[in-house]
């Protein structure tokens, strides 16, 4: 019987654990249950649940793709000839693999709502270095109970696809990252996650080559042809316990959601540019009743010319947080601290055509780019605007 106490106990890679979720009918469905735990944790602050509805085919998606992958390089590099261990044994896997999503709500951990933006995300790259272990050692095990390899081959057999995964992961991070924030400099948490995500890439390599060495020599052992307790059954308050943790998930989602939802709003106001019901519906919230950590303007900032400086130039009312925030997004783009920063003066030459129209443009001109004059890119506006004193 498959009870809350033997989730536990896989969790921590216990031999008789792994049989009874490998060999229990029902145990997918269970383990498909804990996935969608899983996705509310990792997005229940991050995306709109209603609406952005990749929070729950994503993670079964990657779920079946990776286990696929992972086994597939277990039956090729293991040695696995026999019929048997097509699909016959590979939902044993699928079971085991997907099972290991509790481990995922150590993401929903709210450290935002504690702490700056740095020690968040230095918080949460730890967690994510945490669960991705706990992860690979666990289908390490997994493979060791399954298929009775050598620990050292079990490690290699699942190191090696876990490395690549990590290696492709890693990159389009990296890729993400520079990216959306194009030519501005990286705050610091930025910063450490760039650093971060190229330190995994690096370890990923070497991870790579370690697991693949070892792969040559390490004893295979005797392959298995099933585990043991076949159709083991599932206890009802087992089924219970992801009903409970989503019901917790959903409720712990309630605030976040509402936090979203206004950010989205905003956004839209800017997208079309309708600056002054933005001004008004930022007005009407403070800065709490958004994101924390979150960039009001991130899904609208081009890669060259930041929404931020177009909104300053087009629209003076902003609440000052909210100037606040733009004027710091638009310095840290310029590279501000040197007036005539050859780089400043690009970036400020890269703005003409969006901020050639903009009412206040001058303004804006005198305030982040005192050493440019700023006629030289918009001489038709030296009658029509006057820098504030």
């Amino acid at each position: 019987m498959i009870t809350p106490k033997t989730l536990i106990q896989f969790l921590f890679g216990k031999r008789e654990a792994v049989e009874k979720i490998a060999s229990a009918k029902h145990s997918l469905i269970l383990g498909f249950l804990f996935i969608v735990t899983a996705g509310l944790a990792r997005n229940y602050d991050h995306h709109l649940l209603h609406k952005e509805l990749l929070w729950i085919g994503g993670p079964i998606g990657m779920t079946l793709l990776s286990s696929v992958f992972i086994y597939g390089f277990i039956k090729i590099f293991g040695n696995l000839k026999r019929k048997t261990y097509n699909f016959e044994r590979y939902i044993p896997f699928l079971r085991c693999f997907a099972m290991t999503a509790p481990l995922a709500w150590l993401y929903g951990i709210p450290v935002e709502q504690y702490t700056n933006s740095l020690n968040s995300t230095i918080f949460n790259f730890v967690i994510l270095l945490i669960v991705s272990f706990w992860r690979v050692a666990l289908m390490i095990r997994v493979t060791q109970v399954l298929f009775n390899f050598h620990p050292v081959r079990s490690f290699a057999l699942i190191a090696i696809p876990a490395s690549i995964e990590m290696f492709f992961a890693t990159n389009l991070k990296t890729i993400d990252i520079v990216g959306i924030m194009g030519g501005m400099s990286l705050t610091e948490s930025e910063e450490f996650l760039l650093a971060a995500t190229h330190t995994i890439t690096m370890g990923s390599v070497v991870l790579f080559l370690v697991a693949f060495c070892l792969a040559f020599c390490s004893k295979r052992g005797d392959v298995q042809t099933k585990p043991t307790g076949y159709d083991t059954k599932i206890s009802v308050l087992t089924w219970i316990v992801p009903v409970i943790a989503i019901s917790l998930w959903g409720i712990a989602s309630i605030s976040p959601q509402k936090r979203l939802s206004n950010l989205q709003i905003f956004q839209g106001f800017i997208r079309k540019e309708n600056f002054a019901e933005a001004a008004r519906f930022a007005d009407s919230k403070s800065k709490d009743d958004f994101p924390p950590h979150r960039r009001l303007l991130a899904e609208t900032l081009f890669y060259n010319s930041p929404q931020a400086a177009l909104c300053l130039a087009s629209f003076k009312e902003w609440p000052s947080w909210l100037y606040d925030e733009f004027s710091s997004d638009v310095s840290t783009w310029l590279e501000s601290g040197s007036v005539t920063n050859s780089r400043q003066s690009r970036n400020f030459e890269i703005l003409y055509h969006d901020l050639e129209e903009a009412p206040f443009v001058i303004e804006f001109a005198a305030k982040f780019t005192p050493g440019i004059d700023p006629y030289q890119y918009f001489p038709s506006t030296e009658e029509d605007q006057k820098p504030t004193p």
